[in-house]
This record gives structure tokens, C-alpha cells and sequence, in this order.
């Protein structure tokens, strides 16, 4: 394969293996710890007799609490540690989350196994992934990066189907270490057999351009030079726009990750009443729509200003919202087919909306820091919606906080429209 992709002429580039390898990545790690657990929720609290819903919000606040507070590690260790070994050693943590998952019998076992899974999202997932594709590719970085991303939204999706039919056949406990083998077998060979960290360990060019052309320069995150137009971090700290872009970074991840997470529970609750099979549809329903937003939004961010589409996004996610604060069996699919759109364009705004506001000099500590505040955000909704949840004895409380947050984001959002202008650097 990697005689075939060197020589002049060539049309495939094997750098489209890699976004394959990296996309199959998010798919199996961020698809499976976002939108593929919840499946399991209900029946694994059935079983281990626990009526205490709070469980659920804690476990997956501690996997986005470890995975957000690793990244600056992970970040610090590409370029110095074999990639594969440290992709491979996140997936090794998420394998054996996954088994002391499907073994667990009380909350301090789920906690331990949430805890494993935010390890392995820490080095296995976004970070590593989003480095590995910017050596790979300059000129068509976006492109590459947007399937990528998609990823998680094909896990949100795929998992949930795979896994239904056999928590209904078998069990929750078989379910999860079915599940857990696409990253024994299917993963991890793909990361050892296809990653190459950089074009030129095949005789390649990002992008596949020809040897010496001026394109051909790799530019990872780590090797921006100093005098790009952009803020410094102690820079960015300084302007009220960075407070303001975080706290609706903070908020937008806060009802997201709240509905993705606990959505399933309210659905099989005794007020909705709705069976295994309709949930992980309705799951696999957000999953879809957020592969639109991603998309659609993502082109129309290549041509409109983004903190216009940023808007646009939050403003979908708060009308969603709406839906949710009285959300019924019938009103399911509408409020899945809309939150799951204005939340797949808002995950990839947060991203883009970093360069936009910051610039491109110390980019990759700026979204480090974002990414932690985000990560603190969408845990604190999956804790606090959990815990209202078990204190009101329904999710009438948590579901109007988590309206309020995107209210909270809007507003933000709306704030930037006025900042940005005024204190971005062009990118």
C-alpha cells in the first residue's frame, strides 16, 4: 500500500487512510462514551437495583472531568511519545473501563470504569486525532477535519443499534463487552497497521502534493510560529471576550452533554414510558441530525462569518429547548431532530470560533483552556441534571436548568457578535 501511494502520479493519498483510521477513532471512543452508553443506562440501573439517578450524572461527569483535565498532558506529549503507543494505551484504558463495566455491581465499580473511559478519551480521542490530521493535511485541513469529527456522531448512531438487540436477546453485561471489542479488534489493529504520524515516513507531501513545493511544508499545532497574527494566552485572558466566549462554550456543553447523556432515562421513565427499541432510535435520530448540523454548518461557516453561524446554532439549541420542558413521546423525534442539528453545528463552531476570536499564535493553549471550561461544563449538566432529577423525582427541575443554560449560551453568543469584531485577530 505504501509503494502504491509514493510513486508520481499516484491518485489515491494514503492520507485519507489516516482520516479513515481517525474518524473509526472518534467513532469507537467519543461515540461511545457521548452517545453509545446511554443505551446501557436503564438496564443497568434495573439490574443493579439503584434508584439513586444521580449515579449516572456522577459516573459520566468523572469521564469528561479526566478526559478535560488530561488534555493539556495528552497535548504536551504529542511530537515526544510514539503516537501509536499512546493512542494504543488510551484504548487499552477504555477496554478495560469497559470490562469492569460490564462486571460492575455497585456505583463505586461504574465510578472506577467512568474514570478508565475518561482516561482513554484523553489519549485516544480528539487531541491525538486532530494533531495526527493537521500533519497529514495543510490545504484540505478543514475538509479532513470535519469528517473526522463526524465520527462521534456515527458512534451516536451505531452503537445504540448494535448494542439494543443484544441487551434485549441477552443482557446489558454481554452487550457492553460486544461492544467493547471494536476496540480490541478493530481499533487497535487499525492504529498499529495504518497510522503513520507523518507524510514523509511514505516518501509523501500533506495533501499529496509533489516533493519541494511550497505546499508541502507540515504544519502541526506545536510547530506555529511565534509571529502568526493572534494573542498570546496571558493575552487572551486579558480581553472580556474570552470570559464571554467560555461561558458560552461552557453552557452550550452543558445542555448538550446533559440531554445526550440523560435523555434515554427520562424517555423509559414512568412519565414518557417509551421501550428500549424507541429510545436508542430516538438516540440514533440525534446522532443523525447532528451529522447535518456538523456538515451544514461547518459550509456554511466557510462563507458567512462564523460568530453569525455561532449565533445561529446557539439559537437552535435554545429553541430545542423549548421542546424539552415539556417534552412528551409525541414530541420526541422533533425535539431529537432539532437539538441533534443545532448541537452538531455548535460542537464544531466551539472549535472553529478559538481562531476566529484568538488567532493562530498560541492557538493550541487557547483551546486547551477552552476545551477544560467546556469539558466542566458539559460534566456539571450531566451532575446537576442527574441530581435535580433524583431530588424532584423527575426531570421537570434538570431539563428547566438545562433550557436555562442554553438561554444563558444564546445570550453569550450574542455578546460575541459585538466583541469579536472589535477584539479578534483575523486568522
Amino acid at each position: 500500500m505504501a509503494q502504491t501511494t509514493t510513486r508520481e502520479g499516484a491518485k489515491f493519498f494514503y492520507g485519507w487512510l489516516i482520516v479513515a483510521v481517525s474518524t473509526l477513532a472518534m467513532l469507537v471512543t467519543n461515540g461511545l462514551a457521548i452517545g453509545g452508553l446511554p443505551v446501557f443506562f436503564k438496564p443497568l440501573l434495573t439490574d443493579l437495583g439503584i434508584t439513586d439517578r444521580s449515579v449516572i450524572g456522577t459516573a459520566t461527569m468523572l469521564t469528561f472531568l479526566i478526559s478535560g483535565g488530561l488534555s493539556s498532558l495528552s497535548g504536551n506529549l504529542l511530537g515526544r511519545v510514539n503516537l501509536r503507543g499512546l493512542m494504543s494505551f488510551g484504548c487499552v484504558a477504555m477496554g478495560i473501563g469497559l470490562f469492569i463495566y460490564s462486571r460492575a455491581h455497585n456505583p463505586t465499580q461504574i465510578y472506577l470504569a467512568h474514570i478508565l473511559l475518561g482516561l482513554g478519551l484523553s489519549f485516544s480521542a480528539l487531541i491525538p486525532n486532530t494533531w495526527l490530521i493537521s500533519n497529514w493535511f495543510k490545504r484540505q485541513r478543514g475538509s479532513a477535519l470535519g469528517l473526522v469529527v463526524m465520527g462521534t456522531s456515527l458512534g451516536g448512531i451505531l452503537i445504540p443499534q448494535l448494542a439494543r438487540p443484544l441487551i434485549e436477546k441477552y443482557n446489558w453485561r454481554v452487550a457492553m463487552l460486544a461492544v467493547s471489542m471494536l476496540i480490541w479488534f478493530v481499533l487497535l489493529p487499525a492504529i498499529w497497521l495504518i497510522v503513520q504520524v507523518h507524510p514523509r515516513e511514505l516518501g509523501l507531501e500533506p495533501d499529496g502534493a509533489a516533493p519541494g513545493t511550497n505546499d508541502s511544508a507540515t504544519v502541526a499545532p506545536t510547530d506555529v510560529p511565534a509571529n502568526l497574527p493572534g494573542l498570546t494566552l496571558g493575552e487572551a485572558l486579558r480581553t472580556p471576550m474570552f470570559y464571554v466566549f467560555s461561558l458560552c462554550a461552557a453552557t452550550a456543553f452543558y445542555s448538550i452533554l446533559a440531554v445526550v447523556q440523560q435523555l434515554n432515562l427520562f424517555l423509559q421513565s414512568p412519565r414518557v414510558g417509551l421501550s428500549l427499541t424507541a429510545t436508542a432510535n430516538i438516540q440514533s435520530t440525534m446522532g443523525a441530525a447532528s451529522i447535518v448540523g456538523k456538515l451544514g454548518f461547518g459550509w456554511l461557516s466557510d462563507r458567512f462569518p462564523k460568530v453569525w453561524i455561532n449565533l445561529i446554532c446557539c439559537g437552535v439549541l435554545c429553541l430545542a429547548g423549548t421542546l424539552l420542558l415539556s417534552l412528551t413521546a409525541a414530541s420526541a423525534y422533533p425535539f431529537a431532530l432539532a437539538f441533534g442539528f443545532g448541537y452538531g453545528g455548535a460542537f464544531v463552531l466551539v472549535q472553529l470560533m478559538v481562531a476566529e476570536c484568538f488567532g493562530l499564535r498560541e492557538l493550541g493553549r487557547i483551546l486547551g483552556v477552552i476545551t477544560v471550561v467546556e469539558t466542566v461544563g458539559g460534566a456539571l449538566g450531566n451532575f446537576l441534571t442527574g441530581k435535580l432529577a433524583q431530588a424532584a423525582g423527575d426531570y421537570s427541575a434538570g431539563f428547566t436548568a438545562v433550557f436555562g443554560a442554553s438561554v444563558i449560551a444564546f445570550v453569550a453568543a450574542l455578546l460575541l457578535v459585538k466583541l469579536v469584531p472589535k477584539r479578534a485577530v483575523a486568522s
